[in-house]
Formats: structure tokens, C-alpha cells, sequence
């Protein structure tokens, strides 16, 4: 080719980067001047290159150059060992729905390795040659450190389109992470700069719409793993124009890969997709980092068929990270390791924020997503740095906990609360300013919101640091300034803006464990919405609701009652029967009548609150996981353990579910499923959900709260009945210290802590000990909860049976007869608290030598714990031994033998037997044989009649 051609060549090249007619015009008159000819030939070249269906806009060598506006026909497909332009094909590296990927050579002007992507052969339509066209004028825009390069872009021989751009040698994402074992931080720290490439595309004006792993490699700079982005394969224009050949999507023609497809890219409905399309293919990215997994598997995708693979896509809610982690079978064990993680602290890893973040990228409606990779990339960061997501639900105690966690033992968390309350107060006054539509309303709500804004601004500023005089500013000390300045600077001349901030204010004392203040703030609340509303309004309703659960709390079920039943005649009366505030006010009373010890009452009504959340909300929704937890604890409580613990499971899994990682309902339902284990005898396993639920509620409420009280009690339980007595002492002189500060000397709680205290102290061998302990809960119980509750009768059977144990059978029995009188009334006849009761009263006779009256006592307790326990248990061999001991005193030797034979045998054998009780046995053993005058026979249980106690499991908690 001649100088002069070349010369030609680069004017072509020249004028042809100039898209506009009179700019390509004025070009070619100042570099052509008088050469009309050199002039003409350029234009000529212009007119063939517009008219011509090119492959390419900017070929790359002068012999491409050449041969764009007319390609020669197809050859063969390529294969390593050939030479493109200045590339030499090394070996295929990958294949994708357009095109082939080659590792190259390249060898002039410098020698290095490139990827070259060429067309597949015999699929080259003008709508695929758009498409992989696209891709090369994508890349060309881009230049961020996490895309890959564009280098270089020509034409086969065959003229079929390739590009060039940076090798990238690494691996997927995900490959990457699993076997470097990467944790769950690591990755999301590896995941933030695709996010920030992603975004680096969109402001170019590209779409991706084929994320995966295999288009996101992982290569090492500096032994530092850096991700790239490639393959923008199907990338579409959203800002500008990439080719003339820009190619539009067919009806029916699915663009992207399934598994990370978005609803409306599946759905194929006209609507345009924006940039929230690669939002959701990187919350699947998320997905599968995080669980080993994406939302829907690509092999289930592929065999449900065409439309029903857009229909999942389109409608079916994928499960969340953490519980999809449950869902993995014999694999769980594989992920977790890849993760540097335990199984059963994975699922709890992923609860909260991750799931949260995950599930908004999911989202069916993109409205709901995330608007940009940004936005996620800095809820990521903000995870990370234990700050609050944007994904997060607004809630005061989420706030609270993440604000505790950064900043331990600096400040407190008073401003913290003060946000809390901001948060309420907001919401409050969203509602009702949705709730009215006429100027003159919004202007009244404007104006209560500027008070409500100023009254904020103010406790804020109180509360920043410079204005603190102490280092250790509390949360109480903030809320009780914030409760002050309320009381004496009155916020607007409005009930209802009044009783809106007293509402809030009491929820976050109560939320506290603070329940005297909190009952005054809920009081002035339903006093102010009974001012503001008159008396049958949705608002009154809910303030009486709060003030009666507040009184449970407190243990004034009397006070209670009325409020509740109030609320939840109002409710039918506003909503009807079928609603959701019906089925809370019905799910509050029977939480009420659980605290009375009315249980069949409570079952009814529970079963009744079940059914109205599941017809209004469905079977996933936090009011049916509350229900069917609360109607849980109540089966347990009656001792209908096989019909508790599926709706145990149940709960705890839907609340996970809906609540996130490290609500308080979720370590309620943990206690419970715990403490019914250890019902079961699963003491191993219920000593590690304690523990659980013991950490979460300290994560949360801090170590001075009812419900770390709780949780210390019920650990305790658990503790004593694997004979760890000790460390049980210390476990309820932690509740019951608590409690005591928290509820004050004469809530019925303390009574709980206080029946377990002296259990233990009696099981390590200090009956004299326990007996003052016992009669100071019983003495609170009478108080708190009348003589008719069951847990009064827990008492008395508690303190008869002790008696009994240090010989005085006679002062035993009275306690004995009334614990039996009151079971019979208040409990259901095959109930192991009525069952101990009769069992205790037996005893007493018996250890008066009244074996007679004795005898059909101690069979009907036998009757009832075969009804309810295993026939193996170690209280059905007891009382075998019991009424064994009996017989042998009313001379009837023949039948007292192989009962307690029998009975001696098997608590031996049961390691969960108290020794008292396994001395008792070999005690009556000695005395029948020595009634028979069979001293041979006597000698043999003389030694374990005298053996020491060594473990002793205790009676049940009550909370």
C-alpha cells in the first residue's frame, strides 16, 4: 500500500470518529484543501462504511481496515495455533452464548498475554453481531481497576467480529473464596469493589444483565486478590448510543442466565430494565457467596420448563440466606468449612443484616431494591463496621444494639435512645399525617411535628458529648431526661401528640425492664388518647393493650384483666372478628389467663388467635410465629410435651425467619425449646440453647433485665438436673439477684427463682437450708398469685416433701392436703404437678405409719406418671418404691418384694435418679428383708442405703 493510501486510509479513520455531518465536513475541507480527489475518495469510503451491514466501527489493522465494508465468507472455526492480526491463539479459555474466548499472544507492538473473544461461527445474525458488538464498545467505556481492559478490537479473515482485552488470570468469585476458605467478612470485603465496578458501568451508561461468578475472576495483585468484571456480552445502552446495530430483545427471547435473571428480565413484558436489574443478579452474587447456594437452583429452574421457570422467577419468594442454610442436608457441613465456620453458627451469622441486605436485592418489585451498587456496597461497609444497614428495620432496639456495640462503656447509649425515640415519634406522625388529607389538617400535623422537632433537637443536643458532664451517660439517665422534660415542658397543646410521646417513652422503659416508669408513661398515654379520641378508638385500644401486657409483666394479673378484655371489645367493635387487632387483643388475654394458671382457658384462646393471624396474614408473618410460640409454652406448661415441641420448631424457624438475626422472640423461643428438652431428659442439647438464648438477650437488653433473668433461671433448671449443682447455684443467685433489683421484693418471679434456689441448696445436701427458702416462695406466691394458682401448689409440694425428707411427715401433711385440694381445681388431672402433689401426701402418710390410708394415694399418683411419663423414668420407679415401702408395713411382703426390687433396679439404672431417692429405695429394701428375717438379703443394700448424695435433679421452673 502506497503513502499516499495510507494517507487516505487515516483521513477515513479520521473523519469517520466524527459522528456529526457538517463536523466530518469542515474536517475533511481543512485536511484534504485542494486535493479534491484525495477528498472524493474519502467520502466514498464514509458513504460504503454507512451503507455497509459492518461488522466493526473500528477496525484495527490496516488489512481489517480494508476489508470491513465487504467481509470475505465464512472459514472454520478458530483454533489454537492460529494468528489473528497480531494475536497468536494459545488455547480456548471459555465459551459463552456469542462467542469464544481464547487466551492470546500478543506479538506486536509489545508481547504479552490478551483474551480474544470471537464470534461463534455459524450463530453470527445481525442480532448476535449487535449484541457482541455492544460488548466491545461497552468495554471501551469503561476504566475502573475491577473491569476488565478492552485492548484492541478487529475482524477474522472470515470477518467475523473479535475483541481484545487484559487476561485476567484467575479463577470465579466463588471458587476463589471456597478454597481459600474465606469467612463470611472476607467476602463481603471482596464483594464491595464488584459492587463499585457495577456501579462504575451504570454511570457509562451500561447495563451488565448477565452477572455471575463466572463473569466476576478473581487474580492476585501483590498477593492481594483483586475482582474484575468481564463479559459484557449482553450489556445494554441506557445513557448512550453503543452501535448502530443496537439490537433489541425478541418477544420470547430470554437475555441472561436463569439463576441470576430478575423478575423483569424473566417477565418479557415491555418494562424497560434499569440499572436495579444488576442490583438484584448481585444480590443473588451475595446469595451464593454467603450460602454455597443461590435462590433457585439452575438445575430446578431448567427442569420446571419455560414458563414455569419465568413464573418462579417472577412470583415464588426465594427463602433467606439463613434459613436456606438449614435446608442443605449432608452439603452444610462443605459450605460451613469453606467459611471458617461451625454449621449450627452460620445460620445465626446470616440472621440480621446480611439477610436484610440480601433479601432487598431480591425484592419482585425493583422499586423495593436497592437503587444502586453503591447503595449496597455502603450498606456492606456499614455491616461490616457494626454500623446500622439501611436494609435494617427501623426498630429502637435494633438501633440501640448496633450503637451499644461500637462504642462499649464510652458513652452509654442515651443518644441512642433519643434517636429510638425520634424513630417513634416520626412513624407516629407519618400515620397520622397519611390519615388526614384536607389543608387545614396537614398544616395542624405540620405544625405538632415543628413542636415535636424542636422537643427532639433539644434532648440531642443534651445529650451530644460536649454537653455531658460524665463519660458515663446511661441509657436510664437519657430517657428519664428526655420522660422529665415531657412532663414539664409541654411539647403542643394536642392529647394526642402528648399521649404519642408518653406511649413511646413508656414501650422504651418497658423495653428497658424499667416497668414502674414505664407504667407511668402508659398510663398518661391512655389518659391522653381517651382526651384526644373519646372512648372507642383504635389508638385507645392499643394504649389499653400496652398498659395490660405492661401489668402482667408486673404480676398484677387483677389489675390487668379488665384492660384487656376492654381492648379487645373495642377491637371486635372497630374491625370485626376476622382482623389483626382482634387476634393481638385475644393472643394478650390469653397470655394473661397463662399468668393466672387458667390453661384451658389460655388453650382456647390461643387456638383462636392462631387461626385469625393465619387467615389475615398467612403462615410467614410475626404475629403467627408469636402465637404459635406463646401457644407452645402453654402445651408445655400443661406437660403436653409431644404436641409443644413441633410448635416449638415451628416458631423458632418462622421467627428467624421474620424477625432476623438477634430478636428478643427468637431467644424466647430458644429458652422455651430448651427447657421442654430438658422435659425430655435432652439435657445436653438444652443446656446449649440456653446458653444461646442467655447470650442473645445479654447482646440485647445488657445483664440487668427481666428477661436475662429469665434466661439465667431456666439455664439453672438445666444445670441442676445434670447434677451440676454448683454452677445451677450460681445460675439462679444471678436471676433471682436480678430480678429482685429489676421487679422489686414482690413480684411472683422472684417466688420462681427462689423454688429453685432451694431445690438446689436441698439437692446438695442441705435440706435445713432450703426450708426457710421454700417458705419465703411460698409466702410470695400466696401473695402474688393467690391461694388457688399452680404455682402455689409447686410450693407447697416443694416445702411438704422437704419436711418429709428431715422427718416431720406430720407438719408435712397439711401442706400435702392443700397442694392436692388446689391441683385438682386447677389443673388437669394427668399433670405431673398434681401427680408430685398426690405422690408428697402419700408420703406424709406413709411417714406417719399410715400405710393403709397411704396405699390408694401413692396408686393414683402411679396411674397418672405412667399416663405421662416413659415407663422408664426414674419418678414411676419412685413411686413404685414408695408404695413397696408401704406394703411391707401393712405385712403384705410378697407383693412389696418385686415392686421394690423392681424399683431399686431401675433407679439405679436411670443416671437422672436422685441419690435420695436411690437410698430411699435400698433403705426399704434393708427393712423388708430384715422384716422376712433374711439378714443376708439385708446386708446387700446397706451400703448403698448409706451411700452420700451425688446428683439431684430439681423440680420444674416456673416463670
Amino acid at each position: 500500500m502506497t503513502d499516499d493510501e495510507r494517507s487516505i486510509e487515516d483521513l477515513f479513520y479520521e473523519a469517520r470518529a466524527l459522528s456529526d455531518a457538517s463536523e466530518r465536513g469542515e474536517f475533511l475541507a481543512r485536511a484534504c484543501g485542494s486535493e479534491v480527489a484525495v477528498r472524493a475518495r474519502v467520502e466514498a469510503l464514509l458513504r460504503a462504511d454507512e451503507e455497509a451491514d459492518s461488522f466493526l466501527s473500528e477496525p484495527a489493522t490496516p488489512a481489517n481496515r480494508a476489508k470491513a465494508a465487504f467481509p470475505p465468507p465464512l472459514s472454520a472455526d478458530e483454533t489454537a495455533g492460529m494468528v489473528i492480526g497480531p494475536y497468536k491463539l494459545l488455547q480456548e479459555i471459555g465459551q459463552g452464548g456469542f462467542g469464544t474466548v481464547f487466551m492470546a499472544e500478543q506479538e506486536r507492538p509489545v508481547r504479552r498475554k490478551v483474551a480474544l473473544k470471537i464470534i461463534k461461527l455459524g450463530i453470527d445474525t445481525r442480532q448476535v453481531v449487535a449484541r457482541f458488538e455492544a460488548e466491545r464498545q461497552a468495554l471501551a467505556l469503561m476504566e475502573h481497576p475491577n473491569i476488565a481492559k478492552v485492548l484492541d478490537a478487529g475482524a477474522t479473515e472470515a470477518g467475523r467480529p473479535y475483541f481484545v482485552m487484559e487476561y485476567v488470570r484467575g479463577i470465579s468469585i466463588t471458587e476463589y473464596c471456597d478454597t481459600n476458605n474465606l469467612n463470611a467478612a472476607d467476602r463481603l470485603r471482596l464483594f464491595i469493589p464488584v459492587c463499585n465496578a457495577v456501579q462504575h458501568a451504570h454511570q457509562k451508561g451500561v447495563i451488565h444483565r448477565d452477572l455471575k461468578p463466572s463473569n466476576i475472576l478473581v487474580t492476585l495483585h501483590d498477593g492481594r486478590p483483586v475482582p474484575k468484571v468481564i463479559d459484557f456480552g449482553i450489556a445494554k445502552a441506557t445513557s448512550v448510543r453503543l452501535t448502530e446495530k443496537t439490537f433489541f430483545t425478541e418477544h420470547h427471547q430470554l437475555i441472561g442466565t436463569p439463576a441470576y435473571m430478575s423478575p423483569e428480565q424473566a417477565e418479557m413484558s415491555g418494562l424497560d430494565v434499569d440499572m436495579r436489574t444488576d442490583v438484584y443478579s448481585l444480590g443473588v452474587l451475595l446469595y451464593e457467596l454467603l450460602t454455597g447456594t443461590t435462590p433457585f437452583e439452575t438445575r430446578e429452574l431448567m427442569k420446571a420448563g419455560y414458563a414455569e421457570m419465568q413464573r418462579i422467577i417472577r412470583e415464588v419468594e426465594p427463602a433467606r440466606p439463613s434459613t436456606r442454610i438449614s435446608t442443605l442436608g449432608d452439603s452444610l457441613s462443605l459450605v460451613a468449612s469453606n467459611r471458617k465456620t461451625e454449621p449450627k453458627k452460620l445460620g445465626l451469622l446470616l440472621r440480621g443484616d446480611l439477610d436484610w441486605m440480601v433479601m432487598k436485592c431480591l425484592e419482585k418489585d425493583r422499586n423495593r431494591r436497592y437503587e444502586t451498587p453503591t447503595a449496597l456496597a455502603t450498606d456492606v461497609q456499614r455491616h461490616l463496621d457494626q454500623l446500622p444497614v439501611s436494609a435494617g428495620p427501623p426498630s429502637r432496639i435494633y438501633t440501640l444494639r448496633k450503637f451499644v456495640r461500637r462504642n462499649r462503656g464510652v458513652v452509654g447509649a442515651g443518644l441512642a435512645v433519643v434517636l429510638a425515640l425520634a424513630v417513634g415519634f416520626v412513624a407516629t406522625f407519618i400515620q397520622y399525617h397519611k390519615a388526614r388529607t384536607a389543608h387545614v389538617q396537614a398544616a395542624e400535623e405540620a405544625a405538632r411535628a415543628t413542636a415535636l422537632n424542636s422537643f427532639m433537637q433539644e434532648m440531642l443536643g443534651a445529650a451530644a458529648p460536649g454537653n455531658l458532664q460524665r463519660s458515663d451517660f446511661t441509657v436510664r439517665e437519657m430517657l428519664d431526661l428526655a420522660a422529665a422534660k415531657l412532663e414539664n415542658e409541654p411539647l403542643y397543646d394536642s392529647p394526642r401528640v402528648v399521649g404519642a410521646a408518653h406511649s413511646t417513652i413508656g414501650q422504651t422503659y418497658e423495653a428497658l425492664g424499667l416497668y414502674d416508669k414505664a407504667e407511668t408513661h402508659l398510663t398518661a398515654a391512655l389518659r391522653q388518647y381517651r382526651v384526644a379520641f373519646g372512648a372507642d378508638h383504635a389508638d385507645v385500644a392499643v394504649a389499653l393493650d400496652n398498659l395490660a401486657n405492661l401489668m402482667r409483666l408486673q404480676g398484677k394479673a387483677t389489675d390487668a384483666e379488665p384492660l384487656n378484655r376492654d381492648a379487645l371489645a373495642m377491637n371486635r367493635r372497630l374491625f370485626g372478628e376476622n382482623s389483626a387487632e382482634v387476634a393481638l387483643s385475644i393472643n394478650n388475654l390469653a397470655a394473661l389467663y397463662t399468668e393466672q394458671g387458667r390453661y384451658p382457658e389460655a388453650e382456647t384462646l390461643y387456638r383462636e388467635a392462631l387461626g385469625i393471624s393465619r387467615r389475615v396474614h398467612g403462615e410467614r408473618h410475626t404475629q403467627t410465629a408469636i402465637v404459635l410460640g406463646n401457644l407452645a409454652h402453654l402445651l408445655w406448661i400443661q406437660t403436653k410435651l409431644s404436641d409443644a415441641e413441633p410448635l416449638y420448631r415451628e416458631s423458632l424457624a418462622l421467627k428467624r425467619e421474620v424477625f432476623g438475626e438477634g430478636h428478643p422472640e427468637i431467644a424466647s423461643s430458644i429458652d422455651g425449646l430448651a427447657t421442654l428438652l430438658a422435659d425430655q431428659g435432652k439435657l445436653a442439647e438444652a443446656e446449649v440453647l440456653c446458653r444461646e438464648a442467655l447470650e442473645m438477650y445479654r447482646k440485647l437488653d445488657g445483664d440487668e433485665h427481666p428477661d436475662v433473668a429469665y434466661s439465667w433461671n431456666n439455664l439453672a433448671v438445666v444445670l441442676a438436673k445434670q447434677g451440676k449443682l454448683a454452677e445451677a447455684e450460681g445460675a439462679i443467685r444471678e436471676a433471682l439477684g436480678i430480678r429482685r433489683q429489676v421487679l422489686g421484693e414482690d413480684h411472683p418471679s422472684i417466688a420462681a427463682s427462689l423454688n429453685n434456689l432451694g431445690a438446689i441448696v436441698r439437692d446438695q445436701g442441705k435440706p435445713a437450708e432450703a426450708v426457710p427458702i421454700f417458705r419465703e416462695a411460698l409466702a410470695l406466691r400466696r401473695q402474688a398469685l393467690g391461694d388457688a394458682h399452680p404455682g402455689v401448689v409447686r410450693s407447697l409440694t416443694n416445702l411438704a416433701s422437704l419436711l418429709v425428707d428431715l422427718g416431720d411427715a406430720a407438719a408435712a401433711e397439711p401442706l400435702a392436703r392443700e397442694a392436692v385440694n388446689i391441683a385438682h381445681v386447677a389443673l388437669p388431672e394427668a399433670h405431673p404437678e398434681r401427680a408430685s402433689a398426690v405422690c408428697t401426701l402419700g408420703s406424709a402418710l406413709a411417714g406417719q405409719a399410715k400405710s393403709a390410708e397411704a396405699e390408694p394415694i401413692l396408686r393414683e399418683c402411679l396411674e397418672v406418671r405412667r399416663q405421662i411419663l416413659p415407663t422408664d423414668h426414674w419418678k414411676i420407679a419412685a413411686t413404685n418404691s414408695l408404695l413397696g415401702g408401704c406394703l411391707t408395713s401393712l405385712g403384705r411382703y410378697d407383693k412389696a418384694e418385686p415392686l421394690l426390687l423392681e424399683a431399686h433396679q431401675a433407679l439405679n439404672d436411670d443416671a437422672q435418679a436422685p441419690a435420695a431417692r436411690k437410698r430411699e429405695a435400698a433403705k426399704r429394701l434393708v427393712a423388708l428383708y430384715e422384716a422376712l428375717n433374711k439378714p443376708d438379703r439385708a446386708a446387700e443394700f446397706r451400703a448403698p442405703a448409706a451411700a452420700e448424695q451425688d446428683n439431684s435433679p430439681i423440680s420444674k421452673t416456673s416463670n
